[in-house]
């Protein structure tokens, strides 16, 4: 992007508005898997309620199919602190969709938390 046409420093913009805005489902889980925040495109996704959504875990967003891979995804995600893969994951109310899976273990002060960034196929 050219500079004169975002004349803002990435200091300048707050990470809630570009986790909120980004176009893929953004996911933050706490050390235990537990879904702690979620960006609008998720909940539009998988059609729980915000309040629904945050506090589940993680791996219930998965299909039966893309559960089953879950112990290893998250083996390796802690291995080597990223991991990218493809899974199935599934709505509300239950229909499924492949999607492409970003996660990377964040440091904070009470250890990493996966944090996961999933382009859904089209």
């Amino acid at each position: 992007m050219i500079a004169e046409h975002f004349p803002h420093k990435a200091k300048d913009i707050p990470y809630e508005s570009l986790f909120q805005a980004a176009n893929d489902i953004m996911l933050l889980a706490d050390a235990n898997n537990t879904i702690v925040e979620a960006n609008e495109c998720a909940v539009n996704t998988y059609g729980w309620p915000r309040q629904e959504l945050l506090g589940r875990p993680i791996d219930s967003l998965r299909s039966p199919r893309g559960r089953f891979d879950f112990p290893v995804d998250m083996e390796n995600l802690r291995l080597r602190g990223q991991q990218f893969f493809e899974t199935e994951h599934q709505t509300a109310d239950g229909r499924r969709f492949p999607v492409e899976v970003s996660a990377s273990l964040i440091d904070d002060t009470r250890g990493g938390a996966p944090a996961q960034n999933c382009a859904r196929h089209q």
